[in-house]
């Protein structure tokens, strides 16, 4: 009826996707490519698979509403085949993976064609739609009794159209995501449905939508919350949204305002055309940076043909398939990261440096003098004195001691007579001579010598 695109995985996100899906469990290849445990029609496998196996439907058209309430199961297409279901489908255990499928719900009455409220479920690669009846895909219970809270559900690479009654109600959407924890919703094509292809209401959290292509819906995307609960920590970036019909492309509404929801982003969308863009008066999400208002491009959007050209801004910023099938490099802008470092201040104490005073202690040179005697020797008496080399530590003044000695008077000079004039000046001169007058006047000089003067 509608052609489809191929599935859009992005290079730069592939092993990321395939890493994440692995850690939930999550059975990537379709059941094609792992062959079938049991064919049969989709009732009978919902209620007779075991955990861990892959039941297999084949072409045609299977009437019927089922409800999966055995965990860890696969139902899909058979290989090479295309099988629809026209029915509702409940997944009601953990683990459940329903792929490949057509899913068609045309019925009276509000009930979503896919009612998710197991933890860790699949919904990828089928083309869901219910002739505008109702909303198509419903994650988690918030606003009837009891309340399930579903966690880590995947919704990748479906085709989600013609959801919800004409003319809109306002409660009819492509994805309404009502109690929900960590889910994906990655790579779909949602478009034609009443009113919002993605409404996050009243508490749906920590949502990553990426990669999708929104055209053609009576709104884009809204973040809201009600009954004491707040839509938080949800990212939309990367997604191609264009054309609302009623609304606006993004935009946000809270029941207990002033109390809205926190950590919620936009960024790096494509957003053009139809009756608005982003609006975030109503708070409880920021716009983040890469968001472009341009005209994507499609290959050919009346025949629901949402490849974009080559070339097209929209393709690089979010890597939705061109026309020739290949994936564009995906660009992420980065915003700058600001770092705020305080100055440093360092508190250097003054450096004190204490020098004790140099002191040089020199003792007193103290020079001792014998006393001098005079000839002639008189009785002396020294007065007491002050003297500057007097010990230290010597307090008052220093005595100085003198003796008195009586010097003996001295004989008188004798006078030198001619002889001994002659017998002095004889013997010097007899020093010079020969030996012999040397001794002679050696005997000679002693005489001299010994005689009394």
């Amino acid at each position: 009826m509608f052609e489809r695109i191929p599935r859009p995985f992005r290079r730069a996100q592939l092993a990321a996707t395939l890493l994440a899906f692995a850690a939930l469990g999550v059975v990537t290849a379709p059941a094609s490519a792992v062959g079938c445990d049991r064919t049969d029609t989709p009732a009978r496998l919902a209620a007779t698979l075991n955990p861990g196996e892959v039941g297999c439907v084949r072409a045609g058209t299977h009437t019927g509403a089922i409800k999966i309430t055995r965990p860890g199961i696969t139902i899909t297409s058979y290989p090479g085949e295309r099988a629809k279901i026209f029915g509702r489908v409940w997944i009601a255990a953990a683990d459940v993976t329903i792929e490949s499928l057509d899913l068609d719900a045309r019925q009276t009455g509000n009930q979503p064609n896919v009612l998710v409220t197991g933890d860790r479920a699949r919904v990828n690669d089928n083309d869901i739609t219910n002739g505008n009846t109702a909303i198509c895909v419903a994650l988690g219970v918030a606003t009837w009794t009891p309340t399930v809270t579903v966690h880590d559900v995947v919704i990748s690479g479906n085709r989600i159209h013609d959801c919800g009654r004409l003319p809109a109600t306002n409660h009819d959407h492509g994805i309404y995501v009502e109690n929900s924890v960590g889910a994906q919703i990655i790579d779909n094509a949602i478009y034609d449905n009443a009113d919002r292809a993605i409404n996050l209401y009243p508490n749906a959290d920590a949502t990553l939508i990426r990669g999708n292509v929104m055209d053609g819906n009576g709104e884009g995307v809204l973040f809201s919350g009600d009954l004491g609960m707040t839509s938080d920590d949800n990212v939309l970036e990367g997604n191609v949204i264009t054309n609302p019909k009623l609304r606006e492309a993004v935009e946000s509404w809270w029941a207990d305002a002033p109390v809205r929801g926190t950590g919620n982003v936009v960024r790096g969308n494509c957003v053009h055309g139809g009756a608005g863009t982003i609006d975030s008066s109503g708070g409880g999400f920021s716009i983040g940076l890469g968001n472009l208002f341009v005209d994507p491009g499609y290959a050919d959007r009346a025949a629901k043909d949402f490849r974009l050209t080559a070339g097209s801004a929209c393709a690089l910023l979010t890597g939705v398939p061109t026309v020739s099938g290949s994936v564009p490099p995906v660009v992420v802008e980065t915003p700058p990261v600001v770092v705020e470092t305080p100055p440093v201040v360092v508190e250097t104490p003054p450096v004190v440096v204490e020098t004790p005073p140099v002191v040089v202690e020199t003792p007193p040179v103290v020079v001792s003098s014998p006393p001098v005697v005079s000839a002639p020797a008189r009785p002396v008496t020294a007065a007491p004195a002050t003297s500057e080399f007097a010990s230290p530590g010597t307090a008052g003044p220093a005595t100085v001691s003198t003796m008195t000695t009586a010097a003996p008077t001295p004989a008188a000079p004798r006078k030198k007579t001619a002889r001994m004039r002659a017998a002095s000046k004889a013997c010097a001169a007899a020093r010079h001579g020969s030996a012999k007058r040397r001794k002679a006047a050696k005997r000679a000089c002693a005489r001299i010598a010994r005689r009394p003067r």
